[in-house]
């Protein structure tokens, strides 16, 4: 009985925390329109994957990779878009265009934190993620209100902070789950050694 009602107390931050978050999530959809469909399908997918391929005690991190996974992408994708089919051959396969290395990189972070979650890979990402966060944010206040860009900024923002934030919870809740199965291992030794 006391846990029912513990769940109930859980749930109304967690109900008015989701309404807040669907509010915000709805009014930058609404303002950014195509330019936040792209990146959202693309985590969704990557979510997906990930929440399939990696280990099951990865979960909690899943979501912070899937986002940046999703981001990665979107950068390259608007990087390989804005050349021509033959330019863009020739860039790759004969002078590869070193634009293309730091969204390759974070593609390669990003996957990493789902397989290999540690502080190191999250202390990279948001060291990737933080600074970028301040230029955009930068960026957005100077760059025109409803304009491609602005929007395109916009999403980026929301993709950053986001993915730090859940990182952040992630690991937390990657460390906590990782301490209560110890205690759990010691409590099993010591009733085994007890008996």
């Amino acid at each position: 009985m006391t846990e029912v009602s513990h769940s109930k107390k859980n749930s109304i931050p967690a109900m008015i925390g989701a309404g807040v978050v669907g509010i915000f999530a709805w009014a930058v959809g609404n303002y950014t329109g195509f330019f936040l469909l792209l990146p959202v399908g693309l985590a969704a997918v990557a979510g997906f994957l990930l929440s399939v391929l990696a280990p099951k005690n990865n979960k909690p991190i899943v979501p912070a990779s899937a986002i940046q996974v999703g981001q990665a992408l979107w950068i390259l994708m608007g990087l390989l878009a804005t050349r021509s089919v033959n330019s863009l051959l020739i860039r790759v396969f004969v002078n590869f265009d070193l634009r293309l290395i730091e969204p390759i990189v974070f593609l390669v972070f990003a996957l990493v934190l789902a397989f290999e979650p540690s502080i190191w890979i999250v202390a990279s990402l948001a060291v990737y993620q933080l600074p970028s966060l301040v230029i955009n944010a930068i960026a957005f206040v100077d760059a025109t209100p409803n304009t491609n860009e602005h929007k395109a900024l916009l999403v980026h923002i929301v993709f950053r902070a986001a993915a730090v934030g859940m990182m952040i919870f992630g690991l937390f809740k990657l460390h906590k789950d990782s301490t209560a199965e110890v205690s759990a291992a010691i409590g099993e030794i010591e009733r085994v050694r007890t008996d």
